[in-house]
């Protein structure tokens, strides 16, 4: 069970509508056998972890922090869709992990990006004017999942190295990772 409350105006509770505050935990409606692993809370926006390593969002995608390879939503139905949780682009089909990205086994959001750690890499998606994405170029909207560019983290402890991720945080417009090795990453303004 996925339980939540607090400010909904972007439909960030995942309950499928947009009532401005909610003071009572609400059940949040999943899909059958969906279960849960983690989640975590941007400024608008909530990304969910499943036991499958599947990525789900709900909430603004003003920037693409959701991943799903969706424009700003244009209309009241398309913003309407971003008040359940929705599938990440990348991800297979029912659900499941992709091949390309591989099971994801933890997800933080920023104010308005999202990064996870995949097999073999960091993945990011939302605002990247910054370089809070780790990626070479620097956008507003990056609306699909991305790999990292190993380059572009900074390294507090060894520069130049593969970074295997353990752990990753974000902060407003920041994102740090921790690699398996312990050495800390970090990128962002």
């Amino acid at each position: 069970n996925l339980w939540s409350c607090g400010r909904n105006n972007h439909g960030q509770l995942g309950l499928g509508h947009f009532e401005l505050r909610l003071s009572t935990l609400q059940r949040v409606p999943l899909q059958r056998g969906m279960a849960v692993r983690s989640l975590a809370c941007g400024q608008a926006h909530t990304c969910v972890v499943t036991a499958e390593g599947a990525l789900w969002g709900c909430g603004c995608n003003e920037f693409g922090q959701l991943g799903n390879d969706a424009e700003m939503p244009l209309n009241r139905t398309t913003r309407e869709a971003c008040a359940s949780l929705r599938l990440a682009a990348g991800m297979g089909t029912g659900g499941t992990a992709s091949a390309l990205i591989g099971p994801i086994s933890q997800v933080s959001c920023g104010q308005h990006h999202t990064c996870v750690v995949g097999e073999g890499g960091v993945w990011t998606c939302g605002n990247g004017l910054v370089g809070q994405l780790g990626i070479s170029v620097k956008r507003e909207m990056v609306a699909k999942l991305t790999r990292t560019d190993d380059s572009h983290l900074v390294s507090y402890t060894q520069p130049g190295t593969a970074v295997l991720a353990s752990q990753l945080a974000c902060g407003k417009a920041n994102s740090f990772v921790i690699s398996q090795r312990g050495e800390l990453f970090a990128t962002g303004g």
